[in-house]
C-alpha cells in the first residue's frame, strides 16, 4: 500500500478482546505502562490501521480515559497516550484518531476532553493547533522520578524533618472522608480553578492514596492522586486554604505528601527501613505538576525534586469542550 492511496483506506476501531490488545501491545512499547489487555472499562483503545487486499498494517493507536462518574453534567476524559508510527506522519492519521476519541466522547456525553503533553513533542503540538476548538490553558512544569533510590534520599529527610508541630491538624484517607463536604470545601476561600475538587476528579482518584486534612472536623487541605498509567503515579493537587494556611498547615501537608510517596513507591516506612528491598511497593514511577501558582509545591518541587526527578519537562496542558 503506498501513502498516496492512504486516506481511503483507514479504518478505526476499538480493541475487543485480549487476544487483539496483546497484539497491539507488541507493536506499541508507548502502550506498555497502561497494560491495556487488563483495562477497565473507562480505558477505551483506538486503533487505526490501513487495509488492502493482503493485509492490514496498524498505524497509530490513542487511549482515552473516560470518567466513571454518574454526574453527566461534569464528565470528562483524558487522552493519555496518542501514537502514529513514524514512517506515517503527517498524513492525517492523528487528526483522525483525535476526531474518533472526540466522537467516543460524544457518545459517551462527555463534556471535557483534556491532554497533558510534552512542549518538545512537536507532533502532539502540531496536532493539537491544527484541530478545530482545542485551547492551551496553561504551561506547567512536570517532575517524573523512575529511579527510586534517587528519591529515597528525599522521602527519608522529610520524614525526619515532618515529626515537629503539626498540633491541631490531622490527615485522613480519602476513603475516610466526606466525599460531599470535601468538594463543598475546594470550592471555597478563593480555591483556584485546578485546584477544585467535583466528583469527576474524586471518581478518578487513587483512594487509598490520596489524603484529606483537617483542623476541629473542619477540611483545610487535601491531597488528590490519580494514576497515569499502571506503573505511574501522578500526584495531582496538593492545596491548603488561604484562611487556614500558616507553617503548621503546611508542615501538615508536606507530612501528608511524605506518607504516600512512601507507601505508595515504598514496601515499608522510611524509619524502619533500610535502602534497598521495595518490590512490594504497587507504583513504579511518581509524576508531579508543578503550577505557577502552587508555591508549595513549587518549593517541594525545586528543594526536592529537582536532583532526584529522572525527567523535568515543559509541558501544556489542552482542553476542548465537546458539543453533544
Amino acid at each position: 500500500m503506498t501513502k498516496t492511496i492512504l486516506k481511503n483506506n483507514l479504518i478505526i476501531e476499538e480493541l475487543q478482546n485480549k487476544r487483539d490488545s496483546q497484539e497491539i501491545e507488541g507493536q506499541f512499547p508507548c502502550l506498555k505502562p497502561f497494560k491495556i489487555s487488563g483495562n477497565t472499562p473507562r480505558t477505551r483503545v483506538l486503533v487505526l490501521a490501513a487495509k488492502n487486499k493482503k493485509k492490514t498494517m496498524t498505524l497509530g493507536v490513542a487511549v482515552l480515559q473516560i470518567s466513571s462518574s454518574s454526574n453527566q453534567k461534569n464528565k470528562e476524559a483524558a487522552m493519555s497516550c496518542i501514537y502514529v508510527k513514524k514512517d506515517w506522519r503527517r498524513l492525517g492519521i492523528g487528526t483522525a484518531l483525535l476526531k474518533e476519541a472526540e466522537k467516543t466522547c460524544i457518545r459517551e456525553r462527555v463534556n471535557k476532553l483534556t491532554i497533558i503533553y510534552n512542549t518538545e513533542n512537536n507532533a502532539v503540538e502540531s496536532l493539537i493547533h491544527r484541530s478545530n476548538g482545542w485551547q492551551i490553558n496553561e504551561g506547567l512544569t512536570g517532575f517524573l522520578f523512575e529511579s527510586k533510590e534517587k528519591v529515597w534520599p528525599t522521602v527519608a529527610s522529610l520524614n525526619k524533618a515532618i515529626k515537629r508541630g503539626t498540633i491541631g491538624f490531622s490527615i485522613r484517607s480519602l476513603l475516610d472522608c466526606d466525599h460531599d463536604a470535601l468538594i463543598q470545601a475546594s470550592g471555597a476561600d478563593g480555591t483556584p480553578k485546578w485546584a477544585q475538587l467535583d466528583r469527576h476528579q474524586i471518581d478518578r482518584a487513587e483512594q487509598e492514596y490520596s489524603r484529606v486534612i483537617y483542623k476541629d472536623e473542619c477540611i483545610i487541605g487535601w491531597l488528590i492522586t490519580i494514576a497515569v498509567d499502571q506503573e505511574t503515579l501522578d500526584y495531582h493537587i496538593l492545596w491548603t486554604t488561604k484562611t487556614h494556611r500558616n507553617s503548621a498547615s503546611k508542615l501538615t501537608a508536606i507530612k501528608a505528601l511524605t506518607e504516600i510517596i512512601g507507601a505508595a513507591h515504598f514496601s515499608s516506612e522510611p524509619d524502619d527501613r533500610e535502602k534497598g528491598d521495595d518490590s512490594g511497593s504497587p507504583w513504579k514511577k511518581g509524576f508531579f505538576i508543578s503550577r505557577t501558582d502552587n508555591a508549595m509545591m513549587n518549593n517541594f518541587a525545586s528543594k526536592r525534586l529537582t536532583g532526584s526527578a529522572s525527567h523535568q519537562n515543559r509541558l501544556n496542558l489542552g482542553e476542548k469542550w465537546l458539543d453533544k
